[in-house]
């Protein structure tokens, strides 16, 4: 059986990269870790693996939707929602949010997933990279969307719990490895990072 340190490398492994920027909540970085749905789907088993997982700590809560937190999530939530619903014999739905890229406000994609949620009461909010919340909570944001969301389910959790925003939800995690977002320069983790820079040249 396959260890979480080993998920924990592979993921590393496709999506940990040299970065000169800040994340969502403006904290300066010099890495990132880029594991959104299209990352992954070059990485058919990986996703497979992750979904499955994910899936496994999602059945407990028996949603009736998941949620992705645009953008890096959203196949990821679609991918979640239809192996629940395969798991269950039971239609979960996918609510499609969207992320203003200037503002960052999160809102329904459409007035169809606005609509689709009002009668539902249990959700799962889904998320790609975890940090400190920052995107988590702006889609929390979205009208009536908090009160039906049970619990915030991610890929990879790279966030250090003392600087995590505070959120009224509980956060479970596939992997949960913190990283720093300035990592020093004699750090383990950037041969990872050349590694794939050298095999994207």
């Amino acid at each position: 059986m396959n260890s979480p340190i080993a998920l924990s490398d592979r993921l590393i492994a496709v999506g940990f990269e040299r970065y000169s920027g800040t994340f969502a909540d403006s904290q300066e970085a010099n890495n990132k870790l880029e594991l959104d749905y299209d990352r992954l789907c070059r990485y058919p088993k990986l996703l497979d693996r992750v979904v499955d997982r994910m899936c496994d700590l999602a059945e407990g809560f028996e949603p009736e939707f998941v949620a992705g937190v645009p953008d890096g999530a959203t196949g990821l939530a679609n991918r979640v929602a239809y192996e629940l619903g395969r798991r269950q014999d039971n239609d979960i739905h996918c609510i499609y949010l969207g992320k203003c890229v200037v503002m960052k406000d999160v809102f329904y994609r459409s007035k169809t997933d606005e609509k689709t949620i009002k009668p539902l009461q249990r959700g799962l909010l889904i998320e790609d990279v975890f940090n400190r919340g920052a995107n988590t909570e702006r889609a929390l944001r979205v009208d009536g969307l908090a009160p039906k969301i049970v619990a915030v389910i991610a890929n990879f959790n790279r966030g250090f719990i003392e600087e995590r925003k505070p959120i009224d939800k509980p956060v479970y995690s596939v992997v949960s490895r913190p990283i720093p977002a300035l990592l020093p320069e004699d750090s383990g983790l950037w041969v990872y990072a050349d590694a794939r820079a050298r095999a994207t040249a």
